[in-house]
């Protein structure tokens, strides 16, 4: 599990606190020093330390005193606090004077991570494998030209001859090179294969399954999204997918797309948004028994932070794409469902109500629909 930034300052002070606590008979003789020339002695001199020796039953500064309790612990955290901001502020002065040879798309998708998917929300103990695909990053140039490579490949028909390496390994576990670009294509070729094998033709559902699952397995962006769209459409998409998702779909499904968004696909976001709010239909009120537990659950779970995480990816979706048709149709259903059953999703509601952007919304969709109307048929 990878932690934001902005977590592990909080983590580690809890940490310390704790054990703090834990050595509080060791520290049951120590009182506070208020000597307020502590500062200007030498670092070996017993005068500076923050405690000196003193007996239990000893002034209201002793350790076992309520007052002294909070000014002890309070002090130590200021400090922790103090080290953490010199920690950030060294690591911000490290990440500046490597500007050009840190690259931003990662740290973007790094960011993401906490952001934008399912992880802001599920508890950490249900948090799944999730990760940026590795040593893959090219220049905007060179993906711009491998796009096109595949893009011809794809026109011609010559997807499958073209990159018949690839193709023959591609639902293997995938073991990358130290060449970027050839790793990007692995990736890029293998989405592709993914989506045609399985939604396209030549058809065959299982080996387009097999790769989507081996590329996301590497992590590759594009993969995990086909993997997702796969997963939610279950058997009628490939063979055996919905023995394979068995009582957790929900968390299989998001930990694709979760996969998607990290690496970069602004499709991930219109899927896992709406997922947020409404499950397939094959999972929709649908319930299993655990004679372990010997109580029931849901295969589906539909909560308040679920319906958060589906507004903001809808408004970072059409902050990537201003026309995204789907999004803005997508974010204007949420809000209505939502305002219909205020009385069971009222916080939700006050959320997006507090955001001041529904006219916004509702403003965009008709605009988009008005020109998707006035498009001639593709």
């Amino acid at each position: 599990m990878l932690l934001s930034a902005a977590s592990r300052p909080a983590l580690r002070t809890a940490a310390f606190v704790l054990a703090l606590l834990s050595c509080g008979q060791a520290l049951a003789e120590n009182c506070l020093n208020t000597d307020s020339k502590k500062g200007r002695y030498s670092d070996g001199d017993a005068r500076n330390s923050d405690y000196v020796a003193c007996k239990p039953g000893g002034p209201a500064d002793t350790y076992g005193s309520i007052n002294a309790v909070g000014s002890q612990m309070q002090g130590m955290i200021e400090r922790r606090q103090a080290e953490e901001a010199q920690e950030q502020a060294a690591f911000r002065a490290r990440v500046e004077a490597t500007r050009d040879s840190v690259n931003e798309w990662d740290r973007t998708r790094f960011m993401n991570l906490q952001e934008s998917t399912a992880h802001a929300v599920i508890p950490s103990n249900y948090r799944t494998d999730v990760q940026v695909y590795a040593n893959a990053s090219v220049t905007p140039e060179q993906g711009a030209a491998l796009r096109s490579e595949i893009d011809a490949a794809i026109q011609a028909g010559t997807l499958l001859s073209r990159y018949a390496d690839i193709a023959a390994r591609a639902d293997q576990p995938w073991v990358q090179g130290s060449d970027p670009l050839q790793n990007r294509r692995m990736c890029e070729v293998s989405s592709e294969l993914a989506r045609t094998l399985v939604y396209g033709e030549p058809k065959d559902p299982a080996k387009g399954f097999a790769i989507a699952k081996a590329g996301c397995d590497a992590h590759c962006g594009g993969t995990c999204y086909w993997l997702g769209r796969i997963y939610e459409d279950g058997n009628k998409a490939a063979p055996g997918v919905d023995k394979l998702l068995g009582k957790q779909p929900q968390t299989l499904i998001l930990q694709a797309y979760d996969n998607a968004i990290v690496n970069g696909i602004v499709a991930a976001y219109e899927r896992e948004a709406e997922l947020g709010w409404q499950p397939p239909k094959r999972y929709k009120d649908k319930t299993y028994y655990d004679f372990k537990e010997f109580d029931s659950y849901s295969y589906w779970y539909d909560i308040d932070d679920y319906r958060r995480l589906a507004y903001m990816q809808y408004k970072r979706c059409l902050a990537e794409q201003p026309n995204n048709l789907t999004c803005a149709r997508g974010v204007n259903a949420l809000i209505k469902q939502t305002q219909a059953n205020s009385y069971v999703w009222r916080d939700v509601l006050k959320d997006i109500d507090g955001d001041g952007r529904i006219a916004e919304f509702q403003a965009l969709q008709t605009k988009l629909e008005a020109q998707a109307s006035a498009s001639p048929a593709q």
